[in-house]
């Protein structure tokens, strides 16, 4: 018994540093397992283990030993089809681990003498099939499972974050604006629900709701992949307010969290338009330029570039650059949001454009 409990512990343990992503301190954990109770003891852990160091084939087999001893394992089963997804075997997971999952499921209830699944069970059936759709590109699909999955298992943050991701790769804003402002009634700290809302307030040309929301949402926190994203928001929210100096700040803070995010330069280089520094509006406006074509070769360029290129070549005294900048811009007009649109339009009426 005193075996069984230290190995409880040290699974316990193992499933804290997993969480905290401390590879080292998960392996300390397994290792301390292994020699306590055997490998098979810890053949779960040691899955886990090898799936976060990238060694897929390891992962495979020490999960699929501890399957042979644990075949009702819900948890471990979903692990399974991940790795399965993962390796691109999506056939497999519909023909083969679902369905081995539903009676998993099933057979949980039946020896609980239960009519109907626990939901906190249904959750993994529920993970699963967004995860299909994530892999087969049904965004939509994908989303409907995980908000299934959150009706099971409301305190799940990543799931709550993965209908937020899904509503802006949707672009559902109305979506995305709901569910953010549901999720913060629960905890008005989240950095993603933040984002959506300050993201969704940028939109509608509210910059000072945007500030207030970014700023919970720039952060650079493992929950927050979009840190970056949210950074760049603040940067252009602080830039409509005429807060030039934030306004760089946060732009640069994007670029050294993300250097290849081209439009952090961007924002940069129109908040160093507004504050009269011809010359760093320049050299960031280059960057934004060098750093797309480097990440995305023959793609066309953002619409927003070449809008604060015109504007730049106006504010140094080049009207002609900034009339040929507008009309190769013009074409792609609609590909600007209203705030973008409403600058065109002054630039253009300045310049006697049309």
């Amino acid at each position: 018994e005193l075996v069984a409990a230290k190995l409880d512990a040290l699974r316990a343990l193992a499933r804290l540093h997993l969480q905290e992503g401390d590879v080292n301190a998960l392996r300390d954990a397994v290792l301390q397992g292994e020699a306590l109770g055997g490998p098979d003891a810890f053949a779960y852990e040691r899955a886990l283990l090898h799936a976060v160091t990238g060694e897929a084939e390891q992962a495979n087999a020490a999960l699929n030993r501890y399957l042979d001893a644990h075949r009702d394992d819900l948890e471990a089963i979903t692990f399974f089809a991940t790795l399965q997804i993962g390796a691109g075997d999506i056939q497999a997971v519909r023909a083969e681990t679902l369905p081995r999952l539903k009676v998993a499921v099933e057979a949980k209830a039946k020896d609980a003498g239960r009519a109907v699944a626990d939901p906190r069970d249904q959750y993994f059936l529920h993970i699963v099939t967004a995860q299909v759709g994530l892999a087969e590109g049904n965004l939509k699909a994908a989303r409907d499972a995980f908000l299934d999955a959150l009706k099971t298992r409301p305190d799940v943050e990543a799931v709550r974050n993965s209908i937020l991701e899904l509503d802006l790769r949707i672009d559902d804003r109305v979506a995305a604006g709901v569910h953010a402002e549901e999720f913060l009634s629960y905890d008005p700290t989240l950095p993603f629900a933040n984002y959506a809302m300050g993201s969704n307030a940028l939109l509608d040309n509210r910059p000072e709701d945007a500030v207030v929301y970014l700023r919970r949402a720039a952060v650079r926190d493992p929950r927050m992949p979009y840190a970056p994203a949210a950074y760049n928001d603040l940067a252009e929210a602080y830039r409509r307010l005429g807060r030039w100096d934030d306004a760089i700040a946060a732009a640069e803070e994007a670029a050294v969290l993300s250097p290849a995010l081209a439009i952090a330069y961007e924002t940069a280089a129109t908040a160093y338009l507004g504050k009269g520094d011809l010359e760093g509006a320049q050299r960031a406006i280059d960057r934004a330029f060098a750093v797309f074509q480097e990440n995305a070769p023959g793609q066309p360029v953002d619409p927003r570039f070449i809008l604060t290129r015109a504007k730049l070549c106006a504010a140094q005294g080049k009207p002609d650059e900034a009339k040929l900048n507008l009309l190769e811009l013009r074409p792609r007009y609609n590909d600007l949001d209203p705030a973008a649109r409403a600058e065109y339009d002054a630039l253009a009426k300045d310049l006697d454009l049309f």
